[in-house]
């Protein structure tokens, strides 16, 4: 199989993981914010990412969100663009920071650092636009940034920082396997 049409298959089978995650598992995190919801789908989007690298990455948060947007889109085209803004800053800057120097200790720094930019981005895209599309009070959206969208992100980036580290620790054979290998990629 060719380069260009494995990397294909495997943006493909990444975006539909991150998709069926976010389809099918969503727990909401904030009691206030009931509508903030956390789901895995971050997980194949991040392992894309460090896989692939950071372009793909935002290419499997675009196909997931619009995805989801199209078959159940709870929250219609606002929230799914607030939804690949989070999914594609986090996933961009992690697999950024591991493409500059692979390896088990950037891929965790990516990720925490990921996690932190979602977070900012976040924030300043709910301040100037969401909150006010969804109909919220601007008297409203500085208690809401505070108390619901500001933990909710650092929530999700912790979240998912925790469970991918371990399922892409426990991927990299596979991934050798597959011929996804260069000197230092790995930790090793």
């Amino acid at each position: 199989m060719n380069k260009s049409l494995r990397t294909l298959v495997l943006m493909s089978m990444f975006a539909a993981m991150s998709y069926m995650l976010m389809f099918t598992l969503q727990i909401p995190l904030i009691p206030a914010a009931p509508y903030l919801k956390y789901d895995p789908s971050d997980v194949p989007t991040l392992i894309g990412g460090f896989v692939l690298g950071p372009v793909a990455a935002v290419v499997i948060s675009g196909v997931k969100a619009l995805l989801y947007m199209i078959t159940k889109g709870e929250s219609g085209p606002i929230g799914s663009i607030q939804n690949f803004l989070a999914s594609a800053s986090f996933a961009f800057t992690a697999a950024m920071i591991y493409k500059k120097r692979p390896g088990l200790l950037t891929a965790g720094l990516g990720m925490l650092a990921g996690a932190l930019v979602m977070t900012v981005i976040m924030y300043f895209s709910n301040a100037l636009w969401a909150l006010s599309a969804y109909g919220i009070p601007k008297a409203a959206h500085a208690g809401l940034l505070r108390t619901a969208v500001t933990p909710f992100n650092l929530a999700r980036g912790a979240m998912s920082t925790l469970i991918t580290f371990p399922v892409f620790v426990a991927l990299i054979p596979a991934l050798k396997k597959l011929g996804f290998t260069q000197k230092n990629k790995f930790g090793n």
